[in-house]
């Protein structure tokens, strides 16, 4: 009583995110250390553990280039002065169908540039049920506020209607924007309009729409039925917006698409030199987005373990169990079960991934002991406690780390 949700509704969000790792102490010199860690959460982009890992194809490409010099603003063509976001943009338009398209340095960032620019001093329509919080108390409300737009919040939290967005439309409305629920789901008595029903309401008000799709998503069988980038452009969808180290696979970089004439708006804007991305983003994004024009995108690490089978997975933890096996003490217990991942990361919220996991117990050592010392380890371990069990889950792992996994725990119960 008096909550202000309407019975029957319920909203989730990725609470295994940074609640089910055990505690990693911020102060911590060894933590203060960078170095590669193991994601055994099944969180597959993990915010905390960096996000998505990037193909060895894209690190060589890293280590060629940022070891020399290269032509990031300089045309060789015409032995003068260039532009750098040229590097990126007609991969970007390859991929999406946009007109054009430039990079800054995250979501947040686009987001900012975009009202910014066209919507400065004036009014942004959004639903009120999608008003989502960025992580760290990053709310888009007070994002909005910043960039010297005026919010004009529509409909409920549950439910909006194409009259609502249609009452709200005034002299001083500047854009539509419609904004994925990237981090969490809201079930019960829900409804909102067709995504192309809002396009339409806004061309044929004079308005541009804004479409926030958060994850990066360009693969459409993985999908939880919100447009992917290249439909939203297809939808009549006039600027486009996303991440580049959610779904993308990518280094982190905010991605604008669209409309060549808001686009260019964009680049002239002062802010863009500001929230600019250096030449090492610009190369990793490159040999992302080249993987993706050559079809090859499962090789992506964060593709490969989201379209992973479970039978590949049992393998993964058949490895473990064996290799735990060999250590020789009977105090290690372990057990191979099935276990529930999730993508994370603001991408594809409530649709839970089956998978496979080891859970380990140690005599003599409780739960919270054994996960702090494999975070200890050479190469720290970070997965799930549950109850008496530390349970590591082998959907988020990458190529190799299952031998890895077994040599931490020989070394944490020795």
């Amino acid at each position: 009583m008096g909550t202000g949700v309407p019975s029957g509704l319920q909203i989730h969000g990725g609470a295994l995110e940074g609640s089910q790792v055990g505690s990693i102490p911020t102060h911590s010199l060894h933590f203060l250390n960078m170095k590669r860690v193991i994601n055994a959460t099944g969180i597959l982009i993990h915010t905390n553990l960096g996000r998505s890992p990037l193909p060895k194809e894209v690190i060589r490409r890293l280590e060629e280039t940022t070891t020399a010099y290269i032509p990031l603003e300089y045309d060789l063509k015409e032995g003068e002065r260039g532009r750098r976001d040229t590097i990126i943009e007609g991969l970007l338009e390859e991929l999406t169908g946009a007109e054009a398209g430039i990079v800054v340095n995250n979501n947040a960032a686009g987001l900012l540039l975009t009202l910014n620019t066209i919507a400065g001093g004036r009014e942004v329509i959004i639903s009120r049920g999608e008003l989502i919080e960025l992580g760290e108390s990053f709310r888009l409300p007070e994002v909005i506020a910043s960039s010297g737009a005026i919010l004009r919040v529509v409909g409920s939290i549950n439910q909006t209607t194409i009259d609502d967005y249609r009452g709200a439309i005034g002299e001083n409305t500047a854009l539509i924007m419609v904004c994925h629920r990237s981090n969490f789901t809201v079930e019960g008595q829900v409804s909102s309009p067709d995504f192309v029903e809002i396009v339409k309401l806004a061309h044929s008000k004079g308005l541009p729409f804004v479409y926030d799709e958060g994850s990066g998503r360009l693969i459409e069988h993985i999908t939880d039925g919100a447009p992917s980038l290249r439909e939203a452009i297809q939808l009549g969808a006039d600027l486009v917006l996303s991440s580049g180290d959610k779904l993308l696979g990518g280094p982190q970089a905010g991605l604008i698409l669209g409309r060549r004439d808001y686009v260019m708006r964009l680049r002239k804007n002062h802010l863009f030199r500001a929230l600019r991305v250096d030449k090492l983003t610009y190369i990793a994004l490159r040999g992302v987005l080249e993987v993706y024009v050559k079809s090859r995108e499962s090789e992506l690490p964060v593709i490969k373990n989201i379209e992973m089978n479970t039978q590949e997975l049992k393998k993964r933890a058949q490895r473990v169990v064996r290799g735990l096996k060999k250590i020789g003490q009977k105090s290690v217990i372990c057990e191979i079960v099935d276990s529930i991942a999730e993508v994370g990361g603001g991408s594809l919220p409530g649709i839970p991934l089956k998978s496979v996991a080891v859970k380990v117990r140690v005599e003599g050592i409780n739960a919270h002991q054994l996960a702090g010392r494999l975070r200890l380890a050479d190469t720290p371990i970070i997965g799930r406690i549950e109850g008496e069990w530390v349970v590591m889950d082998m959907r988020s792992l990458l190529e190799g780390e299952e031998a890895m996994i077994v040599k931490g725990i020989r070394r944490a119960v020795d």
